[in-house]
């Protein structure tokens, strides 16, 4: 009977050891095999859509299918580098890297915690202050990630401190590039910075779709610490002009009072980027009142779409 035990426990010692190589396995092999089908897709002229959320960071077909999870990590400002084939982003306090074709990721930089009197005596996250999407920049070739922090959003801003983070070291370094004074017969502090955020600008957020027929506008509803702004999308065949609900495309001049609540608008620093080869409009947090998620404007199909994503960008 003893003997009985002791082989009926190896056994499922054995099936459990088999399982968690078979788990390692498919974990390990999971990243390249969803890059495949993400190459495949750039073959055929397609978009792909890569967007991170509390669960980690996803890839999605142009048609909003799901393609698979490129990492489990939460990853904010996301950038994916051509040549290496590679995904770079933050967390709360560090750049990390992940290479599609092996699927391994790797701590990069450890960002320290900041202590300033515009930010917090105590010490914050300085990825917390990063404003848009636009204040960090990805120069691969120079070696070098870039950004820059502010206590507020740009129109009031107190202090803006420029970040340098070298890729080959993980170095970080920081310099106070403007700063209000403490007594108002003083002049701001003003230096030069460590780094160009400019350096790693997408260049598929302009007025009109990759097509060509669709104008994105924007109307100023109203201004103050934010300006803000309703997104207005024109149709050069038609030549109409539509608003944005949370679920339809609607021809601006029938907004009605009872409807401008819930007219899509956004802020000066909204992330609003075209797809490369679709008239595809992605917008962040434009959707139901309190919603900060991804509105995804299908205007081909004059569809509207929301996702759970706090960061994106399309490759």
């Amino acid at each position: 009977m003893v003997r009985k035990n002791i082989l009926f426990s190896l056994c499922l010692m054995i099936t459990a050891l088999s399982s968690l190589v078979l788990q390692a396995q498919e974990k390990e092999s999971a990243v390249p095999s969803l890059f495949k089908q993400m190459l495949e897709a750039k073959k055929q002229g397609k978009d792909v859509l890569v967007f991170s959320n509390n669960d980690g960071i996803f890839a999605y077909s142009s048609d909003l299918r799901p393609m698979g999870q490129i990492t489990k990590t939460k990853g904010r400002y996301l950038w994916f580098d051509e040549k290496t084939k590679t995904l770079y982003f933050f967390t709360t306090n560090e750049l990390r890297r992940v290479y599609l074709s092996t699927g391994e990721e790797t701590t990069l930089a450890i960002i320290p915690k900041l202590k300033h009197r515009f930010f917090s005596i105590f010490g914050r996250n300085p990825v917390d202050f990063i404003q848009e999407e636009g204040d960090v920049g990805f120069d691969i070739d120079k070696g070098i990630v870039c950004f820059n922090i502010m206590d507020r959003n740009t129109n009031m801003a107190s202090s803006t401190i420029n970040y340098r983070i070298r890729l080959d070291s993980g170095k970080v370094k920081y310099r106070v590039v403007f700063e209000m004074p403490k007594a108002m017969k003083d002049e701001p502090i003003e230096r030069d910075t460590l780094c160009d955020v400019n350096s790693g600008m997408r260049n598929n957020n302009g007025s009109f779709s990759p097509l060509g027929t669709w104008e994105k506008r924007e109307e100023v509803v109203s201004e103050g610490d934010y300006i803000h702004l309703q997104l207005l999308l024109f149709e050069k065949k038609t030549k109409t002009l539509y608003a944005v609900l949370p679920d339809k495309l609607i021809n601006a001049r029938s907004v009605s009072k009872t409807l401008e609540d819930k007219v899509c608008s956004v802020v000066g620093e909204s992330h609003i980027e075209w797809f490369r080869h679709e008239d595809i409009l992605l917008v962040k947090s434009c959707g139901e009142e309190g919603f900060s998620g991804l509105t995804v404007l299908d205007l081909a199909r004059k569809k509207v779409h929301h996702l759970n994503a706090q960061s994106f960008l399309v490759w």
